[in-house]
């Protein structure tokens, strides 16, 4: 650990702070458009291959390049930023579209109510593909655990509408991978519901210990302990992953069916719009409105950064520090096009 990194415990309890909030806003953002999207009987399927189809022409077409150059000598400024966040608003509500297909075909044909053995399963299955695709990390790189920062540079402000961007076998495969992705998350959320786990501890001790990991960098302290052989380092670092994102996810659950019990998003579309105004509200205070872009937008690959990747504390403070920090946030590498550019978000970096 690099004394010059070392950022005092109070700075890395308001970053841990930052992501706890960053995480409910997003949450929120999420469970009121989804809701919303559910009062408005949007039919699940048709909505999602639609959604789907426009981010494989968006990502062919290289729209986010043409909107960054389009907008690179407007004046004022503030025009292109507000573009640019409607732009990401568009990206985050095909996203959401997709994913609520998802969970629909999963739920309605692969895993019945009660049927623990199939979610097992079914999560098995889908970090099996993670693993072999290098991808693991997208499993749980979601607010709180992680988070992107929006871009105010003009060649960067747009971000991109999939992994692939131009290439129609990366975008296809940004397309397929999406799939293991949403097995994970369904597989686990519908577990928890299985086995009663209760909302409140749920979101509680989850978010709890997302924020001990980052202030206590236990990150850190994981990569001092297993530093050889290759072999162990390299299954020691999955744990580590389906760790944060089986915190991630409990997160998520207790935090999603708490809004939804106690404003009954579904059937009162005004409480589901107001949840999603004010997610939306704080992730744009915050300037993390990215963060609510999940795949096909957004991927985290296992190789991005060294084993046992940070949380948003370290990369929170890395962008405060970046002069102290440059070499470790290029270690992040790309993911999602979304930190290819900042060299900030969720995938680790050097302590």
């Amino acid at each position: 650990m690099d004394a010059k990194d070392e950022a005092g415990p109070c700075a890395r309890c308001g970053a841990a702070g930052l992501d706890f909030i960053t995480g409910v806003a997003c949450i929120s953002f999420w469970a009121g458009t989804w809701s919303l999207f559910d009062a408005l009987a949007v039919h699940e399927l048709a909505s999602g291959v639609i959604a789907w189809c426009i981010v494989v022409g968006l990502s062919l077409a290289s729209v986010d390049q043409w909107l960054a150059r389009k907008c690179a000598d407007l004046t004022p400024a503030s025009i292109a930023c507000v573009i640019a966040w409607l732009w990401t608003s568009f990206l985050a509500a095909l996203s959401i579209l997709i994913w609520r297909m998802g969970f629909h075909v999963v739920n309605t044909y692969f895993l019945p109510p009660q049927d623990s053995l199939r979610a097992i399963l079914l999560t098995i299955l889908g970090c099996g593909i993670l693993a072999l695709s290098g991808r693991l990390r997208s499993a749980g790189d979601a607010p709180p655990v992680g988070f992107v920062a929006d871009e105010s540079d003009a060649k960067n402000r747009f971000p991109a509408a999939s992994y692939g961007r131009c290439s129609l076998v990366q975008v296809l495969l940004d397309v397929v991978l999406t799939v293991p992705v949403v097995l994970v998350w369904a597989g686990l959320w519908q577990l928890g519901d299985n086995l009663v786990v209760p909302l409140w501890p749920s979101f509680l001790v989850c978010n709890i210990v997302i924020a001990l990991i980052g202030v206590l960098r236990v990150d850190a302290l994981l990569r001092t302990a297993f530093s050889a052989p290759a072999v162990l380092v390299a299954i020691m670092d999955a744990l580590w992953t389906l760790v944060l994102a089986l915190l991630c996810i409990g997160s998520w659950r207790g935090t999603w069916e708490l809004l939804d019990r106690s404003l009954r998003l579904a059937s009162h579309p005004w409480h589901a719009t107001l949840t999603l105004v004010t997610g939306v509200a704080i992730l744009s205070g915050l300037r993390r409105y990215r963060s609510a872009l999940f795949p096909p937008m957004d991927f985290t690959l296992d190789r991005d950064g060294p084993p046992f990747y940070q949380t948003g504390v370290h990369h929170h403070l890395a962008k405060a520090k970046p002069g102290e920090n440059a070499e470790a946030s290029l270690s992040a590498g790309r993911s999602a096009g979304l930190r290819s550019e900042s060299g900030y978000g969720s995938a680790g970096a050097l302590p």
